[in-house]
């Protein structure tokens, strides 16, 4: 359960697991998710980390999560007249256009792998 002050005091809280506050849950947004590997961060699959299989998985779980990014954080957006985020979301894509370009005709023809300390793109 979400709270957003220090201590939770929820009532329905009772017998579960401590409440987190926001700050602790970014922390672990940041450190599980908005790594270069996400992959090895789901249940089970950390004991593949460095095996040829591994690997292979984490690149398609990436262009995956990429795609479905692209889709719905994009193209939903700017499909959306409506929404208040398309105007924020179309300056950017025209300041980004060359970079996103390349993520997305790469996550469609072969796998795209972030770029890391010492890999190229």
């Amino acid at each position: 359960m979400l709270t957003t002050g220090e201590g939770c005091g929820h009532a329905r809280c009772t017998g579960m697991p401590k409440c987190l506050g926001v700050g602790q849950v970014l922390v672990s947004i940041q450190a599980l998710i908005l790594v270069p590997e996400p992959y090895f961060n789901e249940p089970g699959f950390e004991g593949s980390l460095g095996t040829k299989q591994g690997n292979a998985a984490s690149m398609q779980y990436n262009a995956s999560i990429r795609r479905h990014t692209l889709k719905t954080a994009i193209h939903d957006q700017l499909k959306n007249r409506k929404s208040v985020f398309r105007d924020v979301i179309l300056r950017h894509c025209l300041r980004k256009r060359a970079k996103l370009v390349h993520i997305y005709t790469h996550t469609h023809t072969h796998t795209y792998r972030a770029r890391r300390p010492g890999k190229a793109v």
